[in-house]
């Protein structure tokens, strides 16, 4: 198997993802895999998904691809990704909501298992070792034997690698050994929204033969890309205490709101929202594990 590409968490920023894409075309690469969130926060969400398509990678649904979508409320989401995504929700073109409704959740072959979040939930973060041994345990309690997962959504690239020991080891690169025997989950960081002082875009390419992760971190035009997103609206720029204040009271009035009156769009895990999925859009996808629906 050749190696492949996996990207995450674009967020709309062209400029990311277009120095992503020509350092792939210069490599034996025949397969990308995108892990979510291709929407919000930066100015070029409609284009980046055209590039997405265009170049037939593999696209996974994520969580503001989601909401923006109509199929999750941002429930879950800090003030600045409420914001960001209505925006994008707003903004989004009719034809690419219906397309993100029918993308798959999940992603599974002989070779490897992608997911957005978690192998539960779209929103889950991975970020601790106990999130990464739940995610494990569901995993293998649904059957997924693959020794490698591939996920995004915390936007901080590492390797997760459980030995049966039960020994866990976190890894960053630039290269990484997978061993045989051992369970690696890899975050392949973001693309377009960069969370610590390293703005680089961030990929990895997987290569099963030689066994090993290759993290590769790209400079692009950052600042260029920043500006253009908050000249757009995309991003509220130093929000004054007053709006603080502001978004500290809807965010606990909408879980208020959930705990009381409960929407079907707060459900994050797979199975609820590939329910929704259907009901819209008809026809069964087999892209959630059996044990993948319940936290």
């Amino acid at each position: 198997m050749m190696p492949v590409a996996l990207i995450s968490d674009v967020h709309g920023n062209l400029h990311a993802l277009e120095r992503i894409r020509q350092d792939i075309a210069g490599r034996r690469i025949e397969r990308v895999i995108c892990l979510g969130d291709v929407a919000s926060y930066n100015a070029d969400q409609d284009a980046c998904m055209d590039l997405v398509v265009r170049d037939g990678m593999e696209w996974i649904a994520g969580n503001h691809d989601l909401i923006a979508a109509g199929l999750l409320s941002p429930l879950s989401c800090s003030p600045a990704a409420r914001f960001a995504a209505t925006r994008a929700r707003r903004a989004l073109r009719p034809a690419w909501r219906e397309h993100i409704r029918r993308l798959p959740l999940l992603i599974a072959d002989e070779h490897l298992v992608a997911f957005h979040g978690s192998p539960r939930r779209v929103d889950e973060y991975l970020r601790t070792a106990s999130d990464v041994r739940r995610a494990s345990d569901v995993l293998r309690a649904a059957g997924v034997t693959r020794q490698v997962a591939f996920f995004g959504h915390t936007h901080r690239a590492c390797v997760w690698s459980l030995r049966p020991d039960g020994v866990l080891r976190q890894r960053t690169g630039p290269v990484v050994a997978l061993e045989d025997g051992e369970q690696h989950l890899v975050n392949a960081g973001t693309v377009g929204e960069p969370r610590t002082a390293d703005h680089s875009a961030t990929y990895v390419i997987y290569d099963p033969r030689a066994r090993t992760v290759e993290f590769c971190r790209l400079v692009y035009a950052y600042r260029e890309a920043r500006v253009r997103s908050e000249r757009g609206g995309w991003r509220r720029v130093d929000p004054g205490p007053w709006t603080r204040l502001l978004d500290h009271a809807t965010r606990r009035a909408s879980r208020v709101r959930s705990r009381l009156w409960p929407s079907p769009l707060d459900d994050a895990s797979l199975a609820a929202i590939e329910e929704r999925r259907r009901d819209l859009v008809g026809g069964a996808r087999p892209t959630v594990p059996v044990a993948a629906g319940s936290r």
